[in-house]
């Protein structure tokens, strides 16, 4: 677990250049805030990334991380209760979080000035799924299993030798395989090489991308 000025600093240093002020007449104009009196966007994001910092196990964790008052004060939140939290992951919009996505992305790449591998290689992309389980009382729509409900983050990577940056991200529920997603998340261009696992074989795809030069790595089911 990192210190508390370490994350402190951690958070002005990602925050700072990232709502800038198109995010914010974006998030002005959406009215997503616009009868919220305390936990707005912005601050929900940064608890959130905090969380994640700190490796906190829960909501409650969450907001009981407030009472430390270095990081009250940075985020301008006194406090905010666990129900609160819950409520605001249950009703943000997601197409808020793309947009703050796309601009990290485009944000880090043009400062980092990340270089690929190999120049004879090209632009390497790494393509993986994660599932998360869920309740299935409470999240009936998310068909994985009798016993529990479930959603899976397919996430596509842009590999370079400093590193690897997000580059596309879709949540789906968790029963339907990970190459349903392929036509998706399969970059077609000519100096991409796309890299996955065995939960995407599928042999018609792959004769398709053989015939239209659609580079890719993967191993075979035995």
């Amino acid at each position: 677990m990192q210190g508390k000025d370490t994350i402190n600093s951690t958070l002005s240093q990602l925050f700072n250049p990232l709502f800038n002020k198109s995010i914010l007449q974006n998030l002005i104009s959406s009215g997503v805030d616009k009868y919220v009196k305390k936990l707005t966007t912005l601050k929900f994001i940064q608890l959130m990334v905090y969380a994640q910092l700190e490796q906190l196990q829960g909501l409650r964790d969450i907001s009981n991380a407030l009472n430390d008052d270095k990081f009250s004060e940075k985020i301008e939140l006194d406090s905010i209760s666990a129900s609160q939290i819950s409520r605001k992951l249950r009703n943000i919009d997601p197409d808020i979080t793309k947009i703050l996505l796309k601009s990290t992305i485009q944000k880090t790449s043009k400062e980092m000035k990340f270089k690929s591998p190999a120049q004879n290689i090209g632009r390497i992309y790494l393509i993986d799924s994660s599932t998360i389980s869920l309740c299935v009382s409470q999240y009936k729509w998310a068909h994985f299993r009798k016993t529990k409900a479930g959603v899976k983050l397919h996430l596509r990577l842009n590999f370079f030798e400093e590193g690897v940056t997000p580059d596309k991200a879709i949540i789906t529920p968790a029963r339907p395989s990970d190459k349903t997603q392929m036509d998706t998340l399969v970059v077609e261009d000519k100096d991409a090489l796309n890299v996955f696992d065995r939960g995407y074989v599928d042999y018609e795809k792959f004769d398709n991308y053989c015939e239209n030069g659609t580079r890719f790595v993967t191993r075979l089911k035995s």
